[in-house]
């Protein structure tokens, strides 16, 4: 994509070269001070490339989720297990207990693309946990929750 007039990627519309890939995003630090004339709402921007680009108002409602490995790091014999009950009732391991979609503290790894592998502190040796997970959505597809 070339650049708008003016020598500027229209707002939502960044990539490594304006080319269209990913809108840009931008983190900035102010301190309480910094803040003398606050605005009444959030600016808006004036070309917007697509409606998911624009933030929308959230609220964060902490739940306490128990969850379980996916089923490709269970051992062989409790995976047959589980596949076999699944068989028995209308349940599917992987979306009703599994790994939990979403952003989450703590909690089993979502393996999406490549197999599980150990991780280990190259330090001290010992086993590394996911700390935090911030997926794109709240949603994975399979379960009927959200």
């Amino acid at each position: 994509m070339a650049p708008a007039r003016g020598g500027r990627c229209r707002p939502a519309e960044h990539g490594g070269a304006c080319d269209g890939r990913l809108p840009r995003a931008e983190l900035r630090r102010w301190t309480a001070a910094d803040v003398t004339d606050p605005l009444g709402a959030a600016s808006q921007p004036a070309v917007i490339g697509n409606d998911d680009y624009v933030p929308e108002p959230c609220v964060l409602h902490p739940e306490t989720v128990t969850e379980y490995p996916a089923p490709h790091e269970l051992r062989e014999e409790l995976a047959e297990r589980v596949e076999a009950w699944e068989d028995r009732h209308d349940f599917c391991y992987q979306h009703d207990l599994g790994v939990a979609p979403g952003r989450k503290v703590g909690g089993h790894a979502p393996w999406s693309f490549s197999d599980p592998f150990p991780m280990a502190c190259p330090e001290y040796g010992s086993d590394v946990r996911p700390l935090l997970t911030i997926d794109g959505s709240e949603w994975d597809g399979g379960s009927g929750s959200r």
